[in-house]
């Protein structure tokens, strides 16, 4: 398993990877930002914010926490689409990343993805990882 701080390294390696393979331009910023990065994909620049879906995971569903803690770490914050276009997760349990636009993040603090069907077969209020890959 990978060690804890590495964690967001993989995931934006593996989104900029993804975007490399759609032939989108990404730009980092070089001063401390609400985003982790912009992708240009020939007609937007889009702020774009990366996680790493690998917490709270039960039998085929993630965690993915979607704030950020403030400066001198003492509380958080979700994101909103006033700072953020969207947010870019990789799910390693299935090796995908996953595209949440701003209903799905704004102002919420985790979102559970499912990578593998439940038990009771729900799907109401469910959010599948194929269904949101980017």
């Amino acid at each position: 398993m990978f060690i804890n701080y590495r964690k967001g390294e993989i995931a934006v390696l593996k989104v900029m990877l993804t975007a490399a393979k759609k032939g989108y331009v990404v730009s980092m910023p070089t001063v401390e930002a609400r985003y982790d990065m912009i992708i240009d994909d020939g007609e937007s620049l889009l702020r774009v914010q990366v996680k790493y879906a690998g917490s709270k995971k039960t039998d085929g569903s993630v965690g993915l926490d979607l704030q950020k803690n403030t400066r001198g770490n003492t509380k958080k914050r979700p994101y909103t689409k006033d700072e953020i276009d969207m947010v870019l997760a990789y799910v390693p349990y299935c090796d995908k990343v996953v595209m949440l636009g701003p209903d799905l993040f704004d102002g919420r603090s985790s979102i559970s993805l499912r990578y593998s069907p439940s038990i009771n077969s729900q799907l109401k209020g469910v959010h599948f990882v194929d269904d949101l890959e980017w």
